[in-house]
């Protein structure tokens, strides 16, 4: 009888191995379709700009200034220029959004210049980043747990989660910086294991290159230090001075990058404002009951937030996940855990709590913390597998385990398959289908280049524009030729203007995401023929 139960318990983990690598092999085969698909957004065009050199001042300059000109003229701003450089690509970091660091661009811009600027080529690097996190995932579990059953449960559960799938797709540096964030977390568990030179120094390098990827490696680098510490009981031990000196090298390799944030400052914070904007707390609520529900499932709800009431459910799942990791865990495994879960997020709670704003409805901000999030449900969906009988009734653990992995599958499916990613830039796929039933059509706009790059990059090259927004005009001036003019998200400046000269603008399309507050319209004239 006893054989028997263990002949049916290698059979059951046999059929949940074989199970979680069909999950693993859908969640890479989603990450590599429809790459083309959907609309670049701001983030995005912002990379395409900082890859091409030049800078958003070169664009404003001489596109935004009111002249007449075709949206096929962004593209010369959206692919590498060999005038400008690898150097054009880090004086645009540097002048105008010195809080990225500069590594992913440049890999970027080569990638480019190697296999063209199209959405396929640029969103394929990010595939690939994402990609090289699977088997990083599986070593970081063999560390702390020895257990490759739960290895293959955490690469299923990252490869279907639906914000991992979306941020594998987006020309950013994101999958880049969690893969390299992971790297540093197996080399460092690795080096205070099996002490050597040559590991730390591999550590060393994992952090800098992450450091040169995302600056929220400060985040993680916090974490791990304290995580020293704390297996050490805060002595000054070998291990601690090899992590200091680790930190201190960092710190030196940083410093030229550090020293251009501190002199460019001004302009990160400015470039951030946008998430310290105060936020309704019924928003808030409703977009961080979003992102939490967005680890594991996620619906293209044309921004209604029926979902929302997934988030109370699963951050129980979650809580519960990380108790018992605490509860039967090892303390060197789920003392990482929860330190980085909670490093990772709590100043963003803090900040928007206290301060007031929207940091944390930033998903990108937390992938780190939703990949130990699905180490720790790993571990608890393996351990209750393992130890339930197999004659008991109902398979209560098994049943969640389909439920969560088949919801994250359908989610993902869904979203790789959509035309945008649940909701986001819906405006830039349905304005210009409205905008190309006019045969011979004009777009007005005053707004800022931020709000004009991925709208243009939407259109089609012979579509005309004049935009407005380094201007100032106190006249709206309909030139003549136009069967339909547009006005596209026009200022309330600009809508007055057109008021006060007796033209009534028809409006047209509206759309405003009430998480974020962001409000897209387009406005029609009578022809000027």
């Amino acid at each position: 009888m006893r054989s028997m139960l263990l002949d049916l318990t290698k059979l059951r983990e046999r059929g949940l191995l074989y199970f979680l690598i069909c999950v693993v092999a859908i969640g890479v085969f989603l990450r590599c379709i429809n790459l083309d698909q959907k609309p670049y957004w701001l983030d995005e065009s912002y990379t395409l700009l900082r890859v091409s050199g030049y800078s958003a001042q070169d664009v404003e300059k001489d596109l935004l200034n009111g002249q007449i000109i075709k949206a096929g003229d962004f593209l010369k701003y959206q692919t590498p220029s060999l005038e400008k450089g690898a150097i054009g690509t880090i004086a645009g970091l540097a002048k105008e959004e010195p809080q990225l660091p500069p590594l992913y661009f440049l890999v970027a811009r080569v990638w480019a210049q190697c296999f063209g600027s199209s959405k396929f080529a640029m969103r394929s690097l990010s595939v690939i980043g994402s990609l090289l996190s699977f088997p990083v995932i599986y070593l970081l579990c063999l560390e702390l747990f020895a257990s490759s059953t739960i290895g293959w449960m955490a690469m299923a559960l990252f490869a279907v989660s639906p914000i991992n799938l979306r941020y594998a797709q987006e020309i950013r540096p994101y999958s880049f910086w969690l893969t390299l964030s992971l790297i540093s977390f197996v080399l460092l568990l690795q080096a205070i294991r099996q002490p050597a030179k040559l590991k730390w120094g591999l550590y060393t390098l994992s952090i800098i290159m992450a450091f040169y990827c995302h600056l929220l490696t400060g985040l993680v680098m916090i974490t791990q230090g304290l995580y020293v510490l704390c297996m050490e009981r805060f002595r000054l031990t070998k291990t601690v001075m090899a992590y200091g000196a680790a930190l201190g090298i960092t710190i030196v390799c940083l410093l030229p990058w550090l020293s251009i944030v501190w002199l460019n400052g001004d302009i990160a914070a400015q470039t951030l404002a946008w998430t310290r904007l105060p936020m309704l707390p019924i928003n808030l609520m409703q977009g961080a009951g979003t992102a939490i529900s967005h680890i594991f499932f996620a619906w293209h709800l044309k921004y209604h937030y029926s979902f929302i009431y997934l988030a109370a459910p699963t951050l129980i799942f979650i809580l519960y996940a990380l108790y018992y990791l605490y509860s039967k865990a090892p303390v060197r495994v789920w003392l990482l855990i929860l330190l980085t879960v909670g490093l990772t997020t709590l100043p963003f709670l803090f900040a928007d709590l206290t301060l007031g704003g929207r940091r944390s409805l930033n998903e990108r901000y937390f992938l780190v913390c939703h990949t130990m999030i699905f180490l720790a449900v790993a571990y608890l969906l393996t351990s209750k597998l393992a130890h339930q009988l197999p004659a008991s009734r109902p398979h209560l653990w098994q049943w969640i385990t389909i439920l969560l992995l088949s919801g994250s599958l359908l989610s993902c499916s869904i979203g790789s398959l959509g035309r945008t990613w649940w909701g986001w830039s819906e405006f830039d796929v349905e304005i210009p289908s409205i905008i190309y039933k006019a045969p011979h059509p004009l777009i007005i706009s005053d707004k800022s280049l931020a709000a004009i790059l991925p709208f243009a990059k939407e259109l089609q090259p012979q579509i005309n524009m004049q935009l407005l927004s380094h201007v100032a005009p106190d006249r709206l001036d309909l030139p003549d030729g136009f069967s339909h003019i547009f006005l596209y998200n026009p200022s309330e400046h600009l809508l007055s203007l057109a008021k006060q000269q007796n033209i009534e603008p028809q409006l047209v399309y509206s759309f405003q995401d009430p998480a974020t507050t962001n409000q897209f319209s387009l406005y029609q004239i009578s022809s000027r023929i």
